[in-house]
This record gives structure tokens, C-alpha cells and sequence, in this order.
């Protein structure tokens, strides 16, 4: 997905220099052929994690990997962008309307492309469990000795043996917040914002919903719904 939309990117320029601006060259990009996802071809959706696997994950965790893996699932950060959040990116000043933010401002090594520099509302109940942090380095999440986090994912592996979870991993809590927002009524551009997705296919793979939803969607139909009598 990421190459054929940078490619169609690059035809559109070419294009343009060869209309706007004339210059005698052909489109290198002009007979580029889509290429094809095997997983959008297989139309596999993103895994993500039961209600009971979540469960038992937190209930292994401490305090703090508690918040840690809370924020992964109720923002939808990389784990990048999470273990490059800093204070200044956070406002709880209001906790109905706490906010996140992902930016490269101030952080040397850590530069999000522009449609991944996003603000990002958050709920009551984790602006609650990020409040109680502490605060000893500008890191949100800091190691013991106050850098910054490398190794979430060797931490969520002991908890989740722990926790007979087979299969996870970080980027899981992410596919969980965008297919949970979807199957909430959330539309599809709004998600796609929530994530940083540059364009609205990446989006729409969580879309394929399973068969308990779409019976539990069309059980909600009638006759005098869809007519106004």
C-alpha cells in the first residue's frame, strides 16, 4: 500500500512538470501496475485481541505497565510515538477533553511524516491513569534510569506467557483501537486520522467485519426504519 501510493504520488508530479511546465521527458511511473497486497487479496483483517486475552494481559501487569499498554490501546500510538511522548505532548488540563499529541518537535531521532503528526483525543479514564505518573524526566514513559523506552516488547512478551496470550505483540493494541472505534458507529475518515493513516485504504482493512456483527447490524433493521412509517 505504502509503494503504490507513493508511486501514484510521483506520476502525479511527473504529469505535472510534463503539462505545467513542459518539459520534453516521458512519465517513468505512467505503466507502474498496482501491486498487490496478499493480505488484502486473502481480505484478512488485522489481528486483534479478544476481550478475555485483554483481561488477562492487565491483570499480569504492575501499575505502570498497566498505563503503558492502557495508552497503547485506548490512543492507537506506535510504539514509536509512544516511547517518544513526552510531557509537553499532553495535555490533561481538562480530563473530558484530555488530548495527546504526535510530533518530532524537540526529539532528535524520532521524525513522523506529516499525516502522522496528529493531535489525539483521549478518554476520562486513561487522562485518570496518566495523571498519576510520575514525573521525573520529560520522557511520559521512562526507563528506571529516566531514558527513554527501547524494550515494550519484550516486556508485554513476559507478561503475556504469564498470561497464556499466544501471539502478541505491540502494534495488536493498535489494530484493536481502530477495528473497536469502527464497530462503534466511528466512520472511516475520522479513524483514519485517530490513526495517521495516509490514505483511506490502510483504514478501510479493519472494515470487514465478522459474522456476529453482521447479524447483530442487520438485526437492527426494519421496515418502518427505512421507510419513516
Amino acid at each position: 500500500r505504502t509503494i503504490n501510493y507513493e508511486i501514484s504520488v510521483l506520476r502525479t508530479f511527473f504529469y505535472f512538470l510534463i503539462r505545467e511546465r513542459n518539459l520534453p521527458i516521458s512519465n517513468p511511473c505512467a505503466k507502474f501496475k498496482l501491486l498487490k497486497d496478499p493480505h488484502m487479496k486473502a481480505k484478512r483483517r488485522p489481528p486483534t485481541y479478544r476481550q478475555d486475552e485483554l483481561n488477562r494481559i492487565f491483570t499480569e501487569c504492575d501499575e505502570n505497565e498497566n498505563t503503558i499498554f492502557a495508552t497503547f490501546l485506548l490512543s492507537g500510538l506506535r510504539e514509536e510515538e509512544l516511547c517518544y511522548l513526552t510531557w509537553p505532548d499532553v495535555d490533561l488540563r481538562d480530563r473530558d477533553n484530555a488530548m495527546l499529541r504526535v510530533t518530532g518537535e524537540g526529539k532528535p531521532g524520532f521524525s513522523p511524516k506529516d499525516y502522522e503528526e496528529r493531535m489525539i483525543p483521549i478518554s476520562r479514564e486513561l487522562a485518570e491513569l496518566l495523571a498519576r505518573l510520575p514525573r521525573r524526566t520529560a520522557w511520559v514513559f521512562p526507563t528506571k534510569a529516566g531514558n527513554r523506552q527501547t524494550h515494550l516488547l519484550r516486556r508485554l512478551k513476559v507478561i503475556a506467557d504469564a498470561a497464556h496470550v499466544e501471539g502478541a505483540t505491540l502494534h495488536k493494541f493498535r489494530h484493536t483501537y481502530a477495528t473497536r472505534l469502527l464497530e462503534n458507529g466511528c466512520d472511516i475518515v475520522t479513524v483514519q486520522r485517530l490513526m495517521g493513516h495516509s490514505d483511506l485504504d490502510t483504514t478501510r482493512q479493519y472494515l470487514d467485519p465478522d459474522e456476529k456483527l453482521k447479524r447483530s447490524a442487520v438485526g437492527k433493521l426494519s421496515l418502518a426504519m427505512l421507510t419513516g412509517k
